[in-house]
């Protein structure tokens, strides 16, 4: 591979990871979902839930869509960044009223969630991209119809 193209490579993979970072904090920001904290049976609501699936799923379409091939495993890490800030922020933050921290297990569970989410929506992505799934080319898969 020439140096051109492990450049362009690189430039849409940084600028994929910022979509899918901007969308992610967003997201949050929007649903005001904290996964971080913990404040009994009302911490389950459709903002949790958008913010764990739905939220990286479509992080990781975006990313697999931008990035192309191998996007799955990119998708990962915007996640994982947003996630690991968002803690920071509500650890070094005095905590809102009627919430607690959420132990450091729970959180990592949540963690592992959210980044699965954003892989199988890197996986739909490279589907969509490609717009079949497996190694092969596409002309190998589909006869081309005889021209008259």
């Amino acid at each position: 591979m020439n140096n051109r193209k492990q450049e362009d490579r690189l430039l849409k993979g940084f600028i994929a990871f910022g979509v899918a970072a901007a969308l992610l904090h967003f997201g949050d920001v929007i649903l005001d979902s904290h996964i971080e904290l913990f404040n009994g049976i009302a911490y389950f609501s459709f903002a949790w839930i958008a913010a764990v699936f739905i939220l990286p799923f479509l992080a990781g379409i975006i990313v697999a869509y931008i990035f192309g091939g191998g996007g799955k495993w990119l998708a990962v890490f915007p996640p994982l960044l947003v996630r690991v800030m968002a803690l920071y922020q509500v650890v070094n933050s005095p905590l809102p009223d009627h919430m607690s921290r959420e132990p450091i297990g729970w959180w990592g569970f949540f963690l592992i969630l959210i980044m699965e989410s954003a892989m199988i929506g890197g996986v739909v992505g490279e589907v969509i991209n490609k717009r079949t799934y497996g190694r092969r080319d596409k002309n190998l898969l589909y006869k081309k119809k005889p021209t008259q």
